[in-house]
């Protein structure tokens, strides 16, 4: 017996989709490029930059696997709009705290990617409010009337 999927379920899917392809898009760049990226945006060892490459590639591909393999609940829309929030506010960090000496290209890269991230932050947010008559696990929770 197959479930049908609520358009709800859809749209929070779709958003888990894109976030997941993003990361392992930007992971890859950024695996591929990292001494050029180093040089460019000041973010120096340059391991660290293939640290988080790599792990973008590996989280986007978790995102990305279970988004499309898997029954969407209100869980899978909160735990990505949790992370890219953290991402967010790690980017803050980055730009207040100042770790790193970062070039004007380095500044406007994270600022720039954790635009985008927001947007993904909030298509999330939009689609566990779509969400919102199911618990965690895709239940509902009052019958509909």
């Amino acid at each position: 017996m197959t479930q049908q999927m609520t358009s709800a379920e859809g749209f929070a899917r779709l958003a888990a989709q894109a976030d997941g392809l993003f990361c392992m898009a930007g992971g890859l760049i950024g695996a591929l490029a990292a001494g050029s990226l180093s040089e460019w945006t000041g973010i120096k060892p340059v391991e660290l930059l293939t640290f988080v490459a790599i792990g973008l590639i590996i989280y986007g591909a978790g995102l990305f696997g279970i988004a499309s393999t898997r029954p969407v609940t209100r869980r899978l829309p909160l735990t990505g709009m949790t992370l890219n929030l953290a991402w967010i506010a790690m980017s803050i960090w980055l730009l207040l705290a100042d770790p790193f000496p970062l070039t004007t290209e380095g500044r406007a890269l994270v600022i720039a990617i954790a635009v985008i991230v927001d947007v993904f932050a909030t298509w999330q947010f939009l689609a566990v409010r779509r969400m919102r008559g199911q618990n965690t696990t895709g239940h509902l929770l009052h019958k509909p009337i």
